[in-house]
C-alpha cells in the first residue's frame, strides 16, 4: 500500500477512536404511558371516580398527574376534586358527555390519555348504547342511524381522516364529532346525503350536526366534497368548529372552511344545501371552488366564521337567495366572489334580506347577461374592475328607496371602475351609486381613468345615478368616435368629488359639454326668468323686441350667457345705473362668438358685439353702436350644488374670474 494511504487510514482510525472514547451523558427515552381508565356511563348526579393508576413509566421513574375537562355538556358546572392525583372524582350535574384528559409527566417527558363519561338522565336504562367510532374509509354504501335521542350526545366519533367512495346517508338527529384536525372527504365515486328534520317545536334535535370534539374554532378539518354526484345534499344540517387545516392544499389557495367544494377552472363538484348553518369556522363557513355548482341554495345561515361567510365564484351567484343570512359576526359579513360569468341566458344576482354585501376579490367579467336586484351592494378590493364584454350586459336597475351600490371595500381604497364594451340595450346603471373608483387606466382610452367608461364599441344608459369620489372622470365615453350614451347623462345624474371632472363624453375637451346650457345672473335665476336670445335682434337692429326699455319687455328677459354644445354663445349684459330723477340710465351689451375651455381658463372669441348706453335725462349722451371684436381669457370653475336637507342636486354655478382677480357668477338648472 502506498505510504500516503497508510497514513490516511491511520489518522482516520485514531480519530474514530478518540471520538468513540468521548464521554456522553445519554438522555433517557420517554417511556411514559398514560392510562385514564375505562369509559363510564353513569346517572347524572352520581359521583364518578376516575382512575389513572394504571399509568406507568418504563424507566421506573415517578411522575405527576394532572386531570382537566376537555369538554362538558352545555350548562354544566362540574369540577374535579383532587385533580393532581391518580384518582380524582367529580359529579356530573347535567346529562351529556364529559371528556377528560389525564396528562402525566416527569423529566423524561409526558404522555396523555382521554376518558369519556356519559351521564344519562335518571330513569334511563344503564346499558344504553355508546357512540360508534369511525376510523376507516367508507367504501360501501352506509347509513348512519341516530343512536341517542339526546342531540347533545355524539352518535359517531371520527378519529381519522375518512374518505368516502360510496353513498353515505346520515339520518335525522345524528351528531358526528371529529377528533382534532380530522375531516371527511367525499371522493368522486361517493355521495353525501344528510337530510335532517325539524320537529316543529322550535328545537333543533332532529338536525344533523357535524362538529368537533371540542367547541373550539378550527378544531377539526371540515368536510370536502370532491364529487359531482347529483345526490349530494345537505338539509337541516349544522357544521361547526371546522377549518383546522386545508385538505392537502388541493383546494384554491389551501382554503380553510367548514365545508368546501373542490373544483378547478374546468371541472367541479356539486351540492344542494338548504336550511343549514355554518358556524365558528377558522376560515370560511363555506368555500366553493372552480367550476363547482350549487344545485340548490336557500335559507342558510352563516355565523362566527373567521374569514368570511361564503366564497362563491361569480358564475354561481345566481344560485343564492334573498333569505339566507350572511351577517353574523363573520370576518366578512357577505359573499366573497370574482371571476368570469358565461351563461346561455340572463341570470339574476339577488340582494340579501339581512343587508349583506358582495365582496369582490378578483375582476368581475360579464360575457353574458346579468341583472342585479335592487338594493344589492358590491364592495371591490383595490384596483379591481367590473368589465362587460363579449356577449354580456349589465342591467343594474335600482330604485330611489333601494339603489344598487358599487364601491370600494373600505374607505382607504379605490377600485378600477365599470367598463362597458358591448352594444346591448340592456347595459344600464339606473338608480345606482358608483363611488371610490377610477384607480385603473381605462384600457381603451389611453391615459384616462373613470368611475364608468363606455368604449367606442360600447353602449350604456346612465340615469338617476350618484357618481362620486373618483380618481378620474365620473363618466368617460367618446361619443364622437362611436360610444353610445343617453344624451341626458350630464343632467339626470349627480356627480361629486371627481378628480378629472364630472364627465368627458367626446374625444375633445369635456368641459365644452359641461358649459352647454343657459347660464343666468343671480337676479334672473332667482326670479325664474328665461334667457331671451332676441334681447337684441341683429336682423332688425332692434333692442328689447321693440320695447322702450328692457324693463318694458314682456315677458321680462333673463340676462346671462347661453352656450351651445358646439361652443357658440350669446352673451347679454344689462347694468342699471343710479337713477337721476328723470329715469334710470342703463347700459346693455349683446355679444356672440365661440368659447372653448383651455386648461383653467375659458377662451372667448367674439364674432359680434352691440352696445347700448341710455341716459333718459340727456339723450345726446345715449349711444347705440357696434364694438370692435377681439378675444379674452377668463378663469372659470363649474360646481354642482345640492339641497342641504335632501341631498338632491339643485343647480350649477359658473364662476368667471377677471384678469384683475374679481369674480362674477352665473347659474343654470
Amino acid at each position: 500500500m502506498h505510504p500516503f494511504f497508510k497514513l490516511t487510514y491511520l489518522l482516520l482510525f485514531l480519530s474514530l477512536g478518540i471520538w468513540s472514547c468521548e464521554p456522553e451523558d445519554p438522555q433517557p427515552e420517554n417511556k411514559l404511558l398514560a392510562s385514564a381508565g375505562a369509559d363510564q356511563q353513569v346517572v347524572a348526579g352520581t359521583s364518578v371516580q376516575l382512575d389513572g393508576s394504571a399509568s406507568t413509566d418504563g424507566n421506573g421513574k415517578s411522575f405527576s398527574f394532572a386531570w382537566h375537562f376537555k369538554s362538558k355538556p352545555l350548562g354544566s358546572a362540574a369540577s374535579l376534586q383532587d385533580a393532581q392525583t391518580a384518582t380524582p372524582s367529580f359529579t356530573p350535574d347535567v346529562a351529556g358527555t364529559y371528556l377528560l384528559e389525564l396528562r402525566i409527566s416527569n423529566q423524561g417527558g409526558e404522555a396523555s390519555d382521554d376518558v369519556r363519561i356519559v351521564a344519562t338522565t335518571p330513569g334511563e336504562e344503564p346499558n344504553d348504547p355508546v357512540a360508534i367510532v369511525i376510523r376507516e374509509d367508507i367504501t360501501e354504501d352506509r347509513v348512519l342511524e341516530d343512536i341517542f335521542s339526546d342531540g347533545a350526545l355524539a352518535d359517531y366519533i371520527v378519529t381519522a381522516d375518512v374518505t368516502v367512495t360510496a353513498t353515505l346517508t346520515v339520518k335525522p338527529g345524528v351528531r358526528i364529532e371529529f377528533e382534532q384536525d380530522k375531516g371527511l372527504k367525499i371522493f368522486p365515486q361517493g355521495a353525501l346525503i344528510a337530510r335532517g328534520g325539524n320537529d316543529g317545536s322550535g328545537s333543533n334535535d332532529l338536525r344533523i350536526t357535524f362538529t368537533g370534539r371540542s367547541a373550539t374554532k378550527g378544531f377539526w378539518k371540515g368536510i370536502l366534497i370532491a364529487s359531482a354526484n347529483p345526490l349530494n345534499e345537505l338539509e337541516n344540517v349544522v357544521i361547526a368548529y371546522g377549518g383546522s387545516s386545508a385538505f392537502l392544499q388541493d383546494t384554491q389557495g389551501g382554503a380553510l372552511a367548514n365545508l368546501q367544494l373542490e373544483g378547478t377552472s374546468y371541472a367541479g363538484s356539486s351540492l344542494k344545501v338548504r336550511n343549514s348553518s355554518f358556524q365558528s369556522s377558522a376560515g370560511f363557513g363555506m368555500f366553493v371552488a372552480g367550476q363547482s355548482q350549487l344545485t340548490g341554495f336557500s335559507n342558510n345561515y352563516f355565523d362566527d366564521n373567521s374569514t368570511a361567510a361564503l366564497y362563491l365564484p361569480a358564475g354561481q351567484l345566481h344560485q343564492l337567495d334573498f333569505y339566507s343570512h350572511f351577517t353574523g359576526n363573520n370576518g366578512l359579513n357577505g359573499v366573497v366572489t370574482g371571476g368570469l360569468v358565461q351563461h346561455d341566458q340572463e341570470v339574476v344576482w339577488p340582494d340579501f334580506n339581512d343587508g349583506s354585501s358582495y365582496y369582490v376579490h378578483s375582476d368581475l367579467v360579464l360575457e353574458s347577461g346579468v341583472r342585479i336586484a335592487e338594493g344589492a351592494t358590491f364592495r371591490f378590493e383595490q384596483d379591481l374592475l367590473l368589465q362587460v364584454k363579449g356577449g354580456g350586459y349589465l342591467n343594474a336597475t335600482g330604485s330611489q328607496a333601494s339603489p344598487i351600490t358599487f364601491t370600494a371595500k373600505n374607505a382607504q381604497q379605490y377600485w378600477g371602475g365599470i367598463f362597458f364594451q358591448t352594444t346591448s340595450d340592456l347595459n344600464r346603471l339606473h338608480a345606482a351609486e358608483v363611488s371610490r373608483a377610477g384607480s385603473r387606466e381605462v384600457p381603451f382610452y389611453a391615459g384616462q381613468k373613470a368611475n364608468v367608461a363606455i368604449s367606442v364599441t360600447g353602449k350604456a344608459s346612465i340615469e338617476n345615478t350618484l357618481i362620486k369620489e373618483g380618481m378620474g372622470w365620473g363618466v368617460l365615453a367618446f361619443t364622437d368616435k362611436g360610444a353610445q350614451l343617453n344624451t341626458s347623462v350630464t343632467t339626470v345624474n349627480t356627480f361629486q368629488e371627481l378628480a378629472a371632472g364630472a364627465f368627458k363624453i367626446t374625444s375633445g375637451d369635456p368641459n365644452a359639454q359641461q358649459l352647454a346650457g343657459e347660464w343666468l345672473d343671480a337676479a334672473s335665476f332667482n326670479t325664474g326668468k328665461a334667457f331671451d336670445p332676441l334681447f337684441y335682434n341683429r336682423a332688425t337692429s332692434q333692442w328689447f323686441g321693440g320695447a322702450a326699455s328692457p324693463w318694458a319687455m314682456s315677458p321680462q328677459p333673463g340676462i346671462g350667457l347661453k352656450i351651445e354644445a358646439d361652443g357658440s354663445y350669446i352673451w347679454t349684459i344689462l347694468i342699471a345705473h343710479d337713477p337721476l330723477g328723470c329715469g334710470t340710465p342703463y347700459s346693455a351689451e349683446y355679444i356672440t362668438g365661440n368659447v372653448s375651455p383651455n386648461g383653467q381658463q375659458l377662451q372667448f372669441v367674439e364674432a359680434y358685439w352691440r352696445s347700448k348706453l341710455s341716459n333718459p335725462c340727456d339723450e345726446t349722451q345715449s349711444v347705440d353702436t357696434n364694438v370692435s371684436t377681439g378675444s379674452m381669457a377668463l378663469g372659470y370653475r363649474i360646481e354642482r350644488m345640492y339641497d342641504l336637507w335632501t341631498g338632491e342636486p339643485t343647480h350649477w354655478v359658473l364662476t368667471l374670474t377677471n384678469p384683475d382677480g374679481t369674480t362674477f357668477k352665473y347659474y343654470k338648472h
